[in-house]
């Protein structure tokens, strides 16, 4: 795996809420205790886990209700609206079926520390699931550090459990690829010895792992990925990211931000990271810069990071907060202030066609429609035409971008195909 090493970036500070990225309202602050993982199975039902509570959704996160539960869950995963999985410290494994209503407690005998937290967990379905197993103790006395760490899998709903993985650093985080068979798994260890830091990869549903190796000592704390290609990982204020299976990672430092916590890929191109003291960043790679927004005068630790597939976004942090952007594949568009075309381009939803009116003729117009991870669908190219008309009708449902070039300007549009 080849490294290369970016300690410079441009730091700019959007403060306007209003501004760039930062489409972002504060749903509620201050009702809960501190908020860490959040889940949603469809674009209407979601779920947010904290210490010894449940919040659910059924409106697409616009109002939560609260649901006491007897135990604390630091990481939920819903492989559907019901049917759900958490975990948390003390060996805590627990499942619904019923929405959250209710939960079953599960076991993993063969892991015989009590203490173990099991920190993250992922489903590909109702089934089929990973949890990422740690235990870390220094013994001041004895000046000597206690390290676990597994990778533990079910394949029966829970009802039984293998170790497919093990090392002496605590896992924390583990990553599933949506459509398939690729995991990722991370962590490490902290303490008077320094810092370690342990990545993992599986190609093969975690029958085999590789360890990656990284230039830093630093814990990594969250992983995220659009695809097989596209990667990204955070740990203390590095961020890494790859577009080619993590053969190459590009690394980069930011001494000067709040430490980071969670992160997601909006395509190739765009990477939000939250972290404490409301850390809450944007990284451009064509631009390679990273911005920075501020909501008034908030101070929450921001911890976990959603995007819906509908392109709405959520984070949940410390003191109950709740903030949400409705539309975060948006984000990074930057608009002309001289526009080549209105605002009005119709229909949109489209079935089929979308029409996009131009203030004036041109006599050479590009256009590129793209999908949400930024791969390129199709390139257009017309002449001396004031309107210019794409057929989406052989494109699935879901988001896509129509680039509009005329000269040196360009201005981007996001479409969606119902």
């Amino acid at each position: 795996m080849k490294l290369v090493n970016k300690l410079t970036l441009v730091f700019i500070f959007c403060l306007n809420s209003l501004l760039s990225f930062s489409q972002w309202q504060v749903v509620t602050n201050g009702v809960y205790p501190n908020l860490l993982d959040i889940d949603f199975p469809s674009v209407d039902t979601g779920y947010i886990c904290g210490d010894h509570f449940i919040l659910k959704s059924i409106d697409g996160g616009n109002n939560w209700n609260q649901i006491t539960i007897p135990f604390n869950l630091k990481s939920i995963d819903f492989p559907t609206n019901n049917i759900g999985y958490g975990c948390g410290p003390n060996k805590t494994i627990v499942k619904t079926i019923d929405g959250g209503i209710t939960w079953d407690t599960l076991s993993v005998p063969f892991l015989s520390n009590q203490n173990l937290y099991f920190n993250s967990i992922t489903f590909k379905d109702s089934l089929t699931g990973f949890i990422a197993v740690g235990y870390f103790y220094y013994d001041f006395f004895s000046m000597s550090a206690y390290r676990e760490g597994y990778i533990v899998k079910t394949i029966d709903g829970g009802s039984n459990w293998q170790q497919v993985y093990s090392h002496p650093k605590e896992f924390r985080k583990i990553f599933l690829i949506e459509n398939s068979n690729t995991l990722y798994c991370s962590g490490g260890t902290w303490g008077p010895e320094g810092n370690e830091n342990i990545l993992v990869k599986s190609i093969d549903f975690g029958q085999n792992w590789t360890q990656i190796g990284l230039p830093t000592t630093e814990l990594i704390q969250s992983i995220h990925c659009i695809d097989e290609t596209n990667t990204s990982f955070i740990g203390g204020r590095n961020f890494f990211l790859s577009s080619d299976s993590t053969n190459t990672l590009d690394m980069y430092y930011a001494d000067s931000l709040n430490i980071f916590e969670d992160c997601i890929l909006i395509n190739q191109n765009n990477l939000y990271i939250v972290g404490r003291n409301f850390g809450l960043y944007k990284y451009s790679t064509i631009n390679q810069n990273i911005e920075k927004t501020q909501i008034g005068s908030l101070t929450n630790n921001l911890l976990d990071i959603e995007m819906l597939s509908n392109g709405v976004g959520f984070i949940v942090g410390s003191s109950g907060i709740i903030l949400k952007n409705d539309s975060l594949l948006i984000t990074g568009i930057e608009k002309n202030e001289n526009p080549l075309f209105s605002d009005l381009f119709y229909p949109n939803p489209t079935s089929g066609l979308i029409n996009i009116p131009l203030n004036d003729y041109y006599s050479q117009v590009n256009v590129t429609l793209s999908n949400v991870i930024g791969e390129i669908l199709h390139e257009f190219r017309y002449k001396n035409q004031n309107l210019i008309s794409i057929d989406l009708s052989n494109y699935p449902k879901g988001i896509y971008f129509i680039s509009v070039k005329i000269k040196e300007q360009t201005q981007i549009l996001k479409v969606i195909k119902d």
